[in-house]
């Protein structure tokens, strides 16, 4: 017996079209049509002289302007029996059309006619995937576009500046419009600007160097006024909120090139955007110190205090290392230092020799003419260890003694100081 598949129509979001309909067995490894039909003008089909059987249902459409796709797009069963006629196997096509169109204009929204229109598709901005022509009533479309992100350039002669959509005077500031099947744009409208004057290349005065003061030098803009703006960078990357005609360079930048982009605008006119030549590399800055001070008395037990005076530029993290003899004295790293009674060795030694020498010989020359004779070990221990303080020295060490009484000898022996540092 004949198996007929009756009457299925297909519809469409836009127009009915003619379409092949084939019948595909379900378990086919080559996807071959067992039998096919075509729509009508008014999209109804009929396949007949079926047998009964598990079908895929594929609606193959003209590639220009629908999407092919199965029975209820992924390809559902159609289970057909001896005697059944259905009729419901429909299916909508999606629309594989797509356009950009738009209206280009002068100043005061004048329609402009003859101005060149470029679509460029992904990152090739040098050859145009299609290019049209505004007519009298400044009016461009695109149709039938590859998938995939277009930038839009406008080119309205010398009157005004190429421009990319929307109103940027370069590509890498250009919207990117995508396109795929049934994507219409028709509002993308370009009012052409004018161009400002071609300025000179910004420059840079000043010394790159931790500290210093850069100052962007843009040279002349035109016709004035013109609004200019900057960004200063350094190898390329933007540096946040560095926006004013100068910069002064943190210890962040050490090594680093900078430069400065200079930007115009203005009412009616393209803006536009110039960059600096780099300067070469940021090198170390350069403290500014008067030498220090130190302010006390020299005596051991008084406190000395170092005068740092003014640094720059501030702020200046200031430390401190106390020397005797150019030797550092350990420990004493802080703005003031208490002279002890010996740098390095006990505090109390000369006072002790002092004693022993004045119960020896039954004088305590400490007290005369301010060590005058410097007979006694003590005071002598004393006297070098100040003057050697107060001239910077460090470590000082002092051995208090008397020289050995020859064999069988009385009487006072002589003193003597042995001080190294």
């Amino acid at each position: 017996m004949e198996k007929v598949v009756k009457t299925a129509v297909l519809t469409s979001a836009m127009v009915i079209v003619t379409v092949a309909v084939e019948l595909v067995p379900a378990d086919s490894d080559t996807g071959v049509p067992v039998a096919s039909a075509t729509t009508g003008a008014d999209g109804v089909y009929t396949i007949t002289g079926v047998a009964p059987g598990d079908y895929q249902v594929y609606f193959r459409a003209d590639p220009l302007r629908y999407v092919s796709q199965w029975w209820w797009y992924t390809g559902a069963i159609l289970s057909l029996g001896l005697g059944d006629r259905p009729s419901d196997v429909n299916a909508t096509l999606q629309d594989a059309t797509s356009s950009f169109s738009g209206v280009v204009s002068g100043a005061r929204g004048t329609p402009l006619a003859g101005v060149t229109v470029d679509v460029f598709l992904g990152d090739d901005l040098v050859t145009p995937a299609a290019t049209r022509t505004t007519g009298a009533d400044g009016s461009y479309r695109f149709e039938w576009l590859a998938r995939g992100l277009y930038r839009l350039r406008y080119d309205a002669g010398p009157t005004y500046a190429v421009q990319w959509y929307p109103q940027q005077p370069d590509p890498t500031q250009a919207w990117q419009i995508g396109n795929w099947p049934g994507f219409h744009v028709d509002d993308l409208n370009e009012e052409m600007l004018q161009p400002l004057s071609t300025p000179p290349t910004p420059t840079i005065s000043g010394t790159a160097k931790i500290g210093n003061k850069l100052s962007a030098v843009p040279g002349s803009w035109g016709p004035s006024p013109v609004t200019l703006k900057y960004q200063w960078k350094f190898n390329n990357v933007t540096i946040s909120g560095a926006t004013a005609a100068t910069y002064t360079l943190p210890a962040s930048t050490l090594g680093q090139k900078i430069t400065v982009t200079v930007s115009g605008t203005k009412a009616d006119y393209v803006p536009k955007s110039m960059l600096s030549a780099p300067t070469a590399a940021v090198a170390a800055g350069t403290l500014t110190a008067p030498t220090p001070k130190i302010t006390g008395t020299v005596k051991v037990g008084y406190k000395l205090t170092a005068v740092a005076g003014s640094w720059g530029p501030s702020p200046v993290t200031l430390k401190y290392r106390w020397m005797a003899n150019k030797v550092a004295i350990s420990g004493a790293t802080a703005s003031t230092y208490t002279v002890p009674a010996i740098v390095g060795g006990p505090a109390d030694q000369c006072d002790r020799d002092r004693e022993q020498d004045r119960l020896h010989d039954g004088v305590d020359d400490e007290r005369a003419d301010s060590c005058g004779g410097c007979r006694n070990v003590g005071c002598a221990v004393r006297r070098c260890l100040v003057a050697l303080v107060a001239q910077g020295g460090s470590a000082v060490h002092g051995r208090c003694g008397h020289v050995a009484a020859p064999p069988g000898t009385t009487g006072p022996r002589p003193s003597f100081c042995t001080v190294h540092a």
